[in-house]
């Protein structure tokens, strides 16, 4: 890492690019962009990668407000396209939901097109738990 960061040899601009972008542990890039869209709204508190035990699995959660029970799902088009994974998916959804969680799944268009209603969508989720809670 030292030597990266010192050297100014052919590809060493890109590998410090790659190691900061992988220091963040997202599985994409959508995720990084979830997270920017929610550092940009001032949206705090999120733990990526959250691992939670449900019905004797260990699932984890893209990002989740833990104490709250929020968990955003990224919807990557490569991981969820193939019918068997978008299946697994989405039971692993349903257990999740079945377990007290409000899951939020946004995919790359929603991100990009609408980050706006990404927002709203989890501030209203977040409105709707600390409302539950009083």
């Amino acid at each position: 890492v030292d030597a990266v960061a010192a050297s100014r040899r052919t590809g060493s601009q890109q590998a410090r690019r790659l190691m900061r972008s992988a220091a963040d542990l997202a599985a994409a890039e959508s995720e990084r962009i979830a997270r920017r869209i929610f550092r940009d709204a001032g949206i705090t508190g999120w733990t990526p990668n959250y691992a939670v035990t449900v019905k004797g699995r260990t699932l984890k959660i893209d990002l989740a407000l833990v104490s709250l029970k929020i968990a955003v799902e990224i919807k990557g088009w490569t991981f969820h396209s193939a019918p068997d994974r978008a299946a697994a998916d989405d039971a692993r959804v349903s257990d999740l939901q079945l377990a007290g969680w409000i899951v939020l799944p946004f995919g790359w268009y929603e991100l990009m097109a609408h980050p706006e209603v990404v927002v709203a969508t989890v501030q209203e989720a977040i409105a709707l738990r600390a409302a539950s809670a009083a």
